[in-house]
């Protein structure tokens, strides 16, 4: 009797989702939200906000300071284009804040 070959495939494991933290929020509620919907409409080539990539990890609004951290997988010349968005954002809702917006 011949020996029979019989490849064995491997089985197909989904990966699970990557678990994305929620952004550190700071501040008064209201403006928060507000500042939340502004930043939605900065959005990457692909015409996704960072508010869906999840790029947002925190954001601090008090005492006359909003401080902005972003945490971007986008390529340094977009990731400095939309850094600049949302410090534009800031400045026009925020007008009498000092605004800070940072990388992580």
């Amino acid at each position: 009797m011949a020996a029979k070959f019989i490849p064995i495939q491997p089985v197909a494991v989904s990966a699970p989702a990557p678990v994305v933290p929620e952004p550190v929020l700071a501040g008064p509620a209201e403006t928060l939200q507000r500042v939340l919907r502004g930043l939605r409409d900065v959005v990457d080539r692909e015409g996704v906000n960072l508010v869906e990539r999840h790029w947002i990890r925190s954001l601090r609004v008090q005492d006359g300071e909003a401080d902005l951290t972003l945490t971007l997988s986008a390529r340094s010349g977009e990731a400095r284009e939309l850094m600049e968005r949302s410090f534009g954002v800031l400045r026009h809702l925020l007008p009498d804040t000092d605004v800070y917006v940072h990388h992580a």
